[in-house]
This record gives C-alpha cells, sequence and structure tokens, in this order.
C-alpha cells in the first residue's frame, strides 16, 4: 500500500526560517510584530522555507524566469542592511557567493536582466539589421541566419562548455563539437539515454575495468549497482530528460562544412563520420552539417540534419534576445546574471546547475 511521506526539510535553513517566523508572532508584542514586518521578515521567512524544502525561488521559464514576490521582497530588504562596498549578504553570504556588489543585485531586481536584454537587442537590430522598430526575437534570428534545432540532455545549460563534449556517449564524434539536431524525437533519443542509459553504461564501464584488474569484490559492487539503477529508472522513467530548442547560426558569416550521409546509419558511416568532423576543424570550420543521418539511440531511426557545432557562439536559445550586438557571444540566452536566478532557485548547487550538461 503507497504511503504519503513528509518532504525531508533542511535542519539549518527550517530553524532560520522558524526564527523568522517567530519575530512576528502573535506571542510577540504588537510593537514587535510591527518592526518585524518593517524590516521584512515575513518574506525572509517565507524565502526560507522554500529553500528548507528545496522549493524554486522563481516562476516562469527561459526569457520570462523571475523571482517570486516573496523572494524579491527579502532580497530587498537585507539589501537594506548591507554597506552598497561590501559583497556579502548578512547570513547566506548571497552576494558573496556570486562576487556581486549591492548596487548590481539591486538592479538586478529594479529590472529584469532579460527585459532589459531583448529591448537593446530590438534597437541594434534596427541600426545593425536595418529591421523595423517593431522586430521581434525570431525577426533578428531569420535576419541573422539561424535556423531551428534541438539538444537532447539531462540537464540544462546557459553556456556551451567545451570540455564537456561527449561526456555522455563517449563516442569520438560526440567529443569533436556541440551536437544539435533538426528533429525534435532524435534529441528525444539522446536526452533518453544521457538521463538513464549513459549512467548505467558508466557502471559497467567500471566494472570491466574491475574485472581487468582482477578486482571481483569491486566487480560484483559495480555490476549490482548498475543492476538496481537500471531497475530504478525502470520504475521511474522520468529522471530529467530535457530536449532543449536552439537555433543554430548556419550561414550569413558562419564558415561550415557540409556532406550528406544520404540516409545512413551512424554506426555505418562511423569512420566517414569521424573524418569529416577532424578535416572541419583543421580548416577551421565554425560549423560541420550532415545531412540526412540516421543517429536517434534506436528510437525512431528517422534520418535528420545533425548540427556538430565547433564555435559555441553561433548557437542560441530559441528564447534569446538575439542581439547583432552580440553575435560572437558564448551565451545561449545572451543575457546577465542567470547566476541569481540559479542560486535563489536552488542554493549554490542551483547555480552551478544552470551551467552543467552532458553533451552529445
Amino acid at each position: 500500500m503507497d504511503t504519503l511521506k513528509p518532504t525531508p526539510r533542511n535542519t539549518i535553513l527550517g530553524f532560520l526560517a522558524d526564527i523568522a517566523k517567530e519575530s512576528y508572532s502573535p506571542q510577540r508584542t504588537q510593537q514587535m510584530q510591527g518592526v518585524a514586518r518593517f524590516m521584512g521578515a515575513p518574506d525572509i521567512a517565507s524565502t526560507l522555507d522554500r529553500l528548507s524544502y528545496g522549493e524554486s525561488l522563481t516562476s516562469g521559464r527561459g526569457m520570462t524566469t523571475k523571482l517570486k514576490p516573496e523572494t524579491e521582497g527579502a532580497l530587498t530588504s537585507l539589501l537594506d542592511y548591507i554597506p552598497t562596498s561590501k559583497p556579502a549578504l548578512a547570513g547566506a553570504g548571497l552576494l558573496g557567493a556570486l562576487g556581486m556588489t549591492k548596487s548590481k543585485a539591486m538592479d538586478a531586481l529594479r529590472r529584469p536582466p532579460q527585459a532589459e536584454a531583448l529591448e537593446t537587442a530590438r534597437k541594434n537590430a534596427v541600426k545593425m539589421l536595418g529591421l523595423p522598430e517593431n522586430n521581434t526575437a525570431m525577426d533578428r534570428a531569420r535576419a541573422m541566419g539561424y535556423v531551428d534545432a534541438y539538444h537532447g540532455t539531462a540537464s540544462d545549460i546557459h553556456k556551451i562548455d567545451p570540455t564537456r563534449f561527449g561526456s555522455s556517449t563517449g563516442a569520438k564524434s560526440a567529443k569533436d563539437a556541440f551536437w544539435a539536431v533538426s528533429e525534435p524525437s532524435t534529441a528525444r533519443g539522446y536526452a533518453e539515454y544521457a538521463a538513464t542509459d549513459a549512467k548505467v553504461k558508466s557502471l559497467l564501464d567500471a566494472a570491466d575495468k574491475a574485472e581487468k584488474r582482477g578486482n571481483w569484490d569491486l566487480y560484483d559492487k559495480l555490476v549490482a549497482e548498475s543492476e538496481d539503477l537500471a531497475a530504478t529508472f525502470q520504475a521511474q522513467p522520468l529522471q530529467g530528460q530535457n530536449v532543449m530548442p536552439l537555433m543554430v547560426r548556419a550561414n550569413r558569416g558562419v564558415k561550415g562544412a557540409q556532406m550528406d550521409a544520404a540516409g545512413a546509419e551512424f554506426v555505418d558511416l562511423e569512420g566517414g563520420v569521424n573524418r569529416f568532423l577532424t578535416q572541419a576543424r583543421r580548416d577551421g570550420r565554425d560549423l560541420a552539417v550532415i545531412k540526412n543521418l540516421a543517429d536517434d539511440v534506436g528510437v525512431n531511426g528517422r534520418p535528420a540534419t545533425h548540427y556538430a557545432v565547433m564555435n559555441p557562439s553561433i548557437v542560441r536559445s530559441r528564447f534569446a534576445a538575439f542581439d547583432p550586438a552580440r553575435v560572437n557571444d558564448n551565451d545561449l540566452l545572451g543575457r546577465a546574471d542567470l547566476g541569481l536566478l540559479g542560486l535563489l532557485a536552488g542554493g549554490s548547487a542551483g547555480a552551478a546547475y544552470l551551467s552543467q550538461d552532458k553533451e552529445k
């Protein structure tokens, strides 16, 4: 019989939240309650309480992400008691962790960075691209030569990190570039693989190494762990799979190379693909495009156009500002201070999570 279990609460954050709540409880004098409320205790208590249960402190997605009202109130209240010159937030060390000054944090609260980025991009597009005053992000994207693409992963990213290329599949071709594809179903195959099969494979690979060393105890342990993990994924298939809608700048100033796989599967063409990618990198290409390649980790075998990105600046999120003045930036969204939202959404681990990805 299924039973409901309480959500675990972080002891320290829960303790701080309870102290903040106590400051304006009915047991306090009216004067004390008034002072506590004036200093923002209710917003601080609510924010700490959310953090103690691991809840997000933001709402919306992509370019619409913003702080929840009580979180904004808590930050504003705390910032009022920090000297402008000192990048440290009492107790939590929030600003210190981000290397932010008080004035920069206040600017982020006053105006969402994505709104400013969109307005700046609109104005720049009028001057640099000759677009009308009412141009949209998609108008700018098409004018700069971006095409639709998707990336399958087990996390979320805002910046492409070349050091993580191939961390999911380990394939040589995957280590040469950041991969995106024209078909969302193909990207879904890689999202599934990164979230489940890749983790099981990692344990089995480690078990093989232990076997070769004759470490049979470790071998048995790793094999058992892999079987338990596979059973967990079977029972709970949703493991953070994420198909990211992207756009890749495939022309307009991009130095690219192209080949046609004519519907062949990757396993039958792996050598040719690897040689093609190696030559493209030697030639200093920004992008290598492989058309009609069937490579979706066994989802449906449907051929698609695969984009091997060697210059990270040519990739943007579908929700980016598409600012022509920032066309060479390695920034998927083209907006600032994502670290603040990441830290508020899940503590310091949340901020780091935004820059992680298991590449194809």
